[in-house]
């Protein structure tokens, strides 16, 4: 069938159409109509369910319905590409460019392939969890593990990395499409559930299969399992925590015997060993993941907390964060200084503890040390946590 130009231009990478090269059975699309500037954007291949804006795939050619965009990459001979409705074809002009543009701005600081490889596990979407979710697709992480049990709400609008277009939404389902928007080609695994609970099957998977785990949730006995289960693999565990009020925070890094980043660091203490004493004992949120959105709207509900401070404390995470994924860049600095807990303070005038110089202060901590019989990996004694963090 003969086509005429109709000014339109699909846009997509070398790598996706290596996926449709490398394809036995048709591919389905999701991407970007522009339709002002007759652009067609070709962002991933769709998953199942998915709405799509064309389809690839090699020959022979099935019409994909009315009009869809279409590429054909075949054997032999150049790919082509044309919207098709109503059984009239119109080429379209193709513009291929490589997905590493995306990232070049990141390859003198970060090792990109290196990012692209990794597979990380956030136990916790809300606020600190969605903005590190963010980063790390930002970053060039690929593959995510996301677990949360509870809806996004109204409350939770201030400070969420995810907005008003995912009002009573599951968080880890939010969270999931705030990444694919981030990085198109990620892999993202979303679990609405309890991690202690029905979750916990799902986690051992996520941990197995994780380069870093990071727990960010309000449960003490989530943040707990999910560092068992990344000892448990040998991983490297990162936690985040707020204060009360958000007026400082915690992140404590944890690298487990077994892990290559031990044998170049040296084994850390770990979070029972640093927190279990005092945090063992503490209640969990009554919460239940089959819970309707119109059942948890409780604006008293969790912490409060203005998002600027939370995000002072997220930044400090994600530093370390990117360190044990990148541990040959210039930030491996920070695996380098022990102990391995450093305080935050986020800049609220007069409530920062002794141990912190002023606002805006991360400090070490310097009795982060093993704890004696510890359930995890056993030691020497460690203090147990100041009265004043309510996590």
């Amino acid at each position: 069938m003969d086509m005429a130009d109709n000014g339109w231009t699909l846009l997509i990478t070398r790598e996706l159409l290596e996926r449709f090269a490398a394809a036995d059975e048709p591919l389905g699309v999701t991407g970007v109509l522009r339709p002002e500037e007759r652009l067609a954007i070709a962002l991933r291949a769709a998953a199942p369910g998915d709405q799509t804006i064309g389809y690839g795939w090699r020959e022979p050619f099935e019409p994909a319905g009315p009009a869809a965009i279409m590429v054909v990459v075949p054997p032999v001979g150049d790919v082509q590409a044309w919207q098709e409705e109503a059984g009239y074809r119109s080429a379209l002009t193709l513009q291929v460019y490589s997905d590493s543009h995306r990232f070049a701005r990141l390859e003198r600081v970060l090792d990109v392939p290196r990012m692209r490889k990794a597979a990380v596990t956030i136990a916790g979407c809300g606020a600190v969890g969605s903005e590190m979710a963010r980063q790390l697709a930002s970053a060039g992480v690929r593959r995510f593990y996301l677990a949360d049990m509870d809806f996004l709400m109204p409350v939770n609008m201030p400070r969420h990395a995810c907005d008003a277009r995912d009002l009573f939404r599951r968080k880890a389902d939010a969270v999931r499409d705030l990444v694919l928007h981030r990085n198109p080609e990620a892999q993202v695994d979303a679990c609405h559930a309890d991690l202690t609970g029905d979750g916990y099957d799902w986690l051992r998977r996520a941990a197995s299969a994780s380069d870093l785990l990071i727990a960010v949730t309000d449960s003490n006995r989530a943040q707990r399992l999910v560092h068992r289960e990344a000892v448990r693999a040998a991983k490297p565990f990162l936690h985040a925590g707020l204060w009360e009020r958000a007026f400082g925070g915690e992140v404590l890094w944890v690298l487990p015997r077994g892990s290559a980043l031990a044998q170049r660091f040296g084994v850390t203490p770990c979070w029972d060993c640093v927190f279990g004493a005092a945090r063992n004992r503490r209640a969990e949120p009554a919460r239940k993941t089959e819970d309707a959105p119109c059942l948890t709207l409780d604006p008293q509900a969790g912490q409060p907390g203005a998002g600027v401070d939370l995000s002072f404390v997220t930044q400090v995470a994600l530093g370390y964060a990117l360190a044990m994924l990148d541990a040959d860049s210039s930030r491996c600095a920070l695996l380098e200084r022990q102990p391995n807990l450093v305080y935050i303070h986020s800049g609220k005038r007069l409530e920062w503890p002794e141990e912190l110089r002023g606002p805006f202060d991360v400090r070490p901590r310097e009795w982060a040390t093993f704890a004696p019989d510890c359930p995890v990996c056993g030691g020497t004694p460690a203090q147990e946590l100041d009265a004043h963090i309510v996590l």
